[in-house]
């Protein structure tokens, strides 16, 4: 899977890694970091993203406990506030392709900012939950985002 990530990278315009710092990338100058001011001591406090955007560095601090109420059992899940940092950091991009979508936050703050969203998930599991978490963001009102168009699945093979 890891060794994907080069030929993944390709295709895209825009581009964010979560632990982008344990992969052979690029330099970057446009880093993203995430603050974790109540991480348990078996946990890093700052987890850091990389990119391949022109900018200076950003931060975000966003405590774990304060996400507990949108936790569905994925041991990594991201949240929300974080995704919703990501994707205003990456401007104007239209279309978000996560090929790593565990329980689909990205593809929830996709939603909520009106971009569409493709996901891959081979975890069959972790797949039907992000499958329901988009789609409630989607069926969620928001009077100032224009909704993407229904989500659908499509046949890999």
């Amino acid at each position: 899977m890891v060794a994907d990530l080069p030929r993944i990278l390709g295709y895209g315009g825009k581009q964010v890694v979560w632990g982008g710092n344990y992969y052979g990338l690029e330099p970057s100058r446009g880093w993203l970091s995430w603050f974790k001011p109540d991480a348990p001591p078996s946990m890093g406090s700052i987890e850091l993203a990389w990119t391949n955007l022109d900018q200076n560095s950003r931060q975000i601090n966003c405590s774990i406990s304060s996400t507990n109420p949108e936790r569905v059992g994925h041991p990594t899940q991201k949240p929300l506030a974080v995704m919703m940092f990501t994707l205003r950091e990456i401007g104007t991009a239209r279309t978000i392709l996560d090929p790593f979508m565990g329980s689909g936050t990205t593809g929830v703050a996709a939603a909520k900012l009106g971009r569409s969203f493709t996901g891959i998930e081979l975890n069959e599991t972790y797949f039907d939950i992000a499958c329901r978490r988009i789609q409630a963001a989607l069926d969620a009102p928001d009077m100032f985002i224009e909704r993407p168009k229904p989500a659908k699945q499509e046949a890999m093979l």
